[in-house]
């Protein structure tokens, strides 16, 4: 049970059109299983700096919804959850470590990847 970086998805994307990349993103799937449940202690760090504060969870074909340190959600095995934090330019093109930890009621999460933008 866990849940999987798409490998490559980590990109930084200029979403207000002023030429310089203010967010970034990162896709996973959801192999932990199906259902509805609290998530708790989330954090999001980019290069150990905590970002949970400006990002934003898009589980399917759902909304996105703030990362809170805790946080409702509705998932399904195998559902793609597109992850994204505003940095407003802060990230550069280069190698980024993600880390990424929670707890689904008593299920520890823990989510660590590098990869390049």
């Amino acid at each position: 049970m866990s849940l999987s970086y798409v490998k490559g998805s980590l990109k930084n994307v200029d979403k207000d059109g002023d030429g310089i990349a203010d967010h970034l993103q990162f896709k996973m799937i959801n192999y932990i299983g199906s259902g509805s449940a609290y998530v708790s202690d989330f954090k999001v760090l980019v290069d150990g700096e905590d970002m949970t504060d400006k990002a934003t969870l898009k589980i399917a074909g759902q909304a996105p919804k703030p990362v809170k340190s805790l946080t409702y959600v509705t998932a399904y095995y195998g559902d793609e959850i597109l992850v994204e934090i505003k940095h407003d330019g802060k990230i550069k093109p280069g190698l980024h470590r993600v880390e990424l930890s929670a707890r689904i009621e008593w299920y520890p999460i823990s989510v660590k990847f590098e990869d390049t933008v």
